[in-house]
């Protein structure tokens, strides 16, 4: 581990609890770049200008540091970083937008609405500008909050660092409950803003299930895979897919035709077994009502990833 590795830290989307988990390892000797007001932040990166940057800078030693990680663009470290030693997470464009909304007004105070915040151009399509350059060739490996297990297995093969996967940050049942309070034509209008991350984050979605994929799991269920999904409460989609220890689903969901998030199963859901759902508490998945921006009369759809027949139109009472 020669090189030095750039792990393009894009906020609300588990950066900062892969950051905790990889800091610790004993080979791991990272530089921070968080921005000038940041204490973090390592004094020789503070205010330096991509232009100033060098792979033959002294701070890039790769006998002293083997990491940088940050709040930055890959743009700013792609003269010192080669692509194949970046490392990312990227998550449900809208989801993660509404996460940092609700995180600068519990945190610093933030009192604009949502809408003023998610139509400001600063807010908009952050994770593809925080990439951009970094197409399927050059090597980058992306990775998904929604299957961040499956990163963690990904990078701890590619990097030969034996690292575990922890629990992802937990925002607070108030967050749900402020999300359920965004009108839904204000996250229509998110998702319109945020057309180029959207795109972009489908293209990784696709990238990292071949990863998936040539690691060995099954991403594709067959013609013989049980499954259900529902609409719990007007809240919330859940639903079930049998599956085994091999596989490995990207469950989406759409809006008339068009793909507005991606989700994983997760293990050992007593809420789906309780609803009847299925007889085997294996399995299960939700998502809220709320973060897909659907509208009386709208088509809402259930599906999995590289597998376009198998998906189910869900029968929404709008006038409940």
């Amino acid at each position: 581990m020669k090189k030095i590795n750039f792990v393009v830290h894009i906020p609300k989307t588990a950066g900062t609890s892969f950051r905790s988990v990889l800091q610790k390892h004993k080979s791991v000797r990272m530089l921070y770049d968080y921005g000038k007001e940041s204490p973090e932040s390592t004094p020789g990166l503070v205010g330096v200008t991509p232009t100033e940057l060098a792979p033959e800078s002294e701070i890039f030693d790769a006998d002293k540091f083997n990491f940088i990680c940050g709040h930055v663009p890959y743009e700013k470290y792609l003269r010192c970083v080669p692509p194949d030693a970046v490392v990312s997470i990227v998550r449900n464009p809208v989801e993660r937008v509404v996460s940092e909304y609700q995180h600068l007004r519990r945190h610093e105070g933030c009192h604009r609405s949502f809408a003023d915040f998610s139509s400001d151009p600063l807010q908009q399509n952050k994770q593809w500008k925080m990439l951009r350059g970094l197409d399927r060739k050059t090597g980058a490996l992306i990775g998904l909050t929604s299957h961040y297990k499956y990163f963690v297995e990904a990078f701890v093969d590619r990097l030969g660092l034996p690292i575990e996967p922890v629990a992802k940050n937990k925002a607070p049942d108030s967050d749900a409950e402020s999300r359920a309070n965004i009108p839904p034509g204000e996250i229509k209008s998110a998702f319109l803003n945020n057309k180029r991350d959207m795109d972009f984050f489908f293209e990784q979605v696709r990238i990292f299930s071949e990863l998936v994929k040539d690691a060995g799991y099954n991403t594709v269920p067959t013609e013989d895979t049980n499954w259900n999904c529902l609409l719990a409460g007007r809240k919330k989609i859940v639903g079930w897919i049998s599956c085994a220890a091999t596989d490995c689903y990207f469950v989406t969901i759409g809006v008339n035709g068009e793909r507005r998030a991606v989700i994983s199963l997760d293990q050992n859901r007593d809420d789906i077994y309780d609803m009847g759902l299925s007889d085997n508490p294996l399995c299960g998945f939700s998502y809220p009502l709320a973060l897909i921006g659907a509208e009386k009369g709208d088509r809402v759809t259930v599906g999995v990833f590289g597998a376009p027949e198998f998906a189910r139109t869900l029968n929404i009472d709008w006038e409940q």
